[in-house]
């Protein structure tokens, strides 16, 4: 039988300063600390642990992330490859991610493309990365 590893959000930023991605603790730590609005949840540390793990076995591929938390708590990874194209990416608690990548002209406004859709890491990396002209 397989043993489940529940991380709580502290080990997570701890999980992220051990990897040297320091940015990503304060910004994760930063959220955390926010007082919650209405009836906003939590930061969901399984969430927050899928961002981290991704960006530990990718950060080099990627540029700098941005990163938000919605009202339900999951964490976003927020990519602007070119002046064009951008990926975000909610990092759902059960591993998988929602991502939607755009690209749109920024001359005319028009939208050129459009992605979405919901799967395991890697697999949506593969996926957006021809888009964005890059290799995984």
């Amino acid at each position: 039988m397989a043993t489940i590893t529940t991380y709580t959000v502290p080990e997570v930023i701890d999980m992220a300063r051990r990897a040297g991605l320091d940015k990503v603790a304060d910004r994760i730590s930063y959220l955390h600390e926010l007082p919650l609005e209405n009836d906003a949840d939590p930061m969901n540390p399984d969430s927050a642990r899928s961002l981290v793990s991704f960006l530990i076995k990718h950060h080099q591929k990627l540029p700098e992330t941005g990163i938000t938390m919605n009202p339900e708590g999951h964490v976003h990874g927020d990519w602007e490859f070119t002046k064009d194209s951008d990926v975000e990416v909610q990092f759902l608690p059960s591993g998988d991610v929602w991502f939607m990548y755009l690209d749109i002209d920024q001359d005319t406004g028009s939208l050129r493309a459009r992605e979405e859709g919901t799967m395991a890491p890697d697999d949506m990396l593969k996926k957006i990365m021809p888009l964005v002209n890059c290799t995984a």
